[in-house]
């Protein structure tokens, strides 16, 4: 009797036992199986989150070009008459005005143009009287028809060769009131068309100087844009109105911001960019034409 009872005893024992232990085992499992699955969700949240980063970043267009000026803030100093240089005050990176004496030129054909002017000037005040008697005597049939008309002739003849050498004298920048009140001008003044900064200088003392050679070039740097290469995939996502963001080289730690205003209308065929033009929204004195920058057109 005693042996069934302690035998009944040891199995209660044993039965208890497996149902402490058993649900405390599948617990555990449970956790360690939910943290898994937590840590593996929280995994591709970030890489989701990481991959719309990306995608977003990847929408500003990234493009390289130059600083330039627009062309009616660049001007190239041609002559309309050759010369010998006499004197010259040009030096690059120089500062002139617009109006300016920049350089003098000797040429004994400027001279004869001044002689002609003059000439013709006296002559056509001379014909014109005299156009004007034959036409007071025709009145009075004192003159001839053909004597009226060749008098009309004479003065339309002198009065154009004066017209003439007045328009080249005014190319030339001379005032020609000037040479008939104070008579011929020795040297040919060379003048500054604009205000600016010289670039280019290719003249001395001495030198001859042929008919539309330049001597210089004259930069106005107050308007100076970019001009950045594009490509043809991004055509799509250039307007005009974008915001750009720039560095330049040479600037350390600094950007810069410009709007777009112009976007070329031709595809280079060779490859296949095109060209945007961007305004400095607050330009430097710093900056100067040729600049390399590297910018950042935003996307809306």
């Amino acid at each position: 009797m005693k042996r069934i009872f302690l035998s009944i005893m040891l199995l209660s024992l044993f039965s208890c036992g497996d149902n402490t232990t058993l649900p405390a085992r599948t617990d555990s499992k449970e956790v360690v199986e939910r943290s898994e699955v937590k840590k593996d969700k929280s995994e591709t949240e970030a890489k989701v989150d990481t991959s719309n980063e990306n995608i977003a970043v990847s929408n500003n267009l990234s493009l390289t070009g130059i600083m330039v000026t627009p062309p009616q803030n660049r001007a190239t100093v041609s002559l309309s008459m050759s010369g010998i240089v006499r004197s010259t005050k040009l030096i690059a990176g120089g500062y002139v005005r617009k109006g300016e004496v920049i350089a003098t030129l000797e040429n004994p054909e400027f001279i004869a143009l001044q002689q002609e002017y003059i000439e013709s000037y006296a002559k056509t005040e001379q014909q014109e009287m005299e156009y004007k008697r034959q036409q007071a005597l025709s009145l009075q049939e004192a003159s001839t028809k053909r004597r009226l008309e060749e008098s009309y002739a004479d003065y339309i003849s002198i009065k154009s060769r004066r017209d003439a050498a007045a328009v080249q004298l005014q190319l030339l920048g001379v005032t020609v009131s000037n040479v008939i009140n104070d008579g011929i001008i020795p040297y040919l003044n060379v003048y500054a068309p604009i205000t600016g900064y010289v670039a280019d200088v290719d003249v001395n003392l001495g030198k001859y100087i042929s008919m539309g050679e330049p001597i210089c070039e004259i930069i106005d740097k107050s308007s100076v844009m970019l001009r950045l290469t594009a490509y043809e995939k991004d055509i799509s996502h250039i307007v005009v109105g974008d915001r750009v963001t720039f560095t330049v080289n040479g600037v350390v730690d600094r950007s810069f911001d410009a709007r777009v205003i112009s976007v070329g209308q031709q595809i280079d065929k060779q490859n296949r960019s095109m060209e945007v033009y961007a305004s400095i929204l607050s330009p430097e004195s710093l900056f100067r034409p040729g600049m390399y920058v590297r910018a950042t057109i935003e996307q809306q």
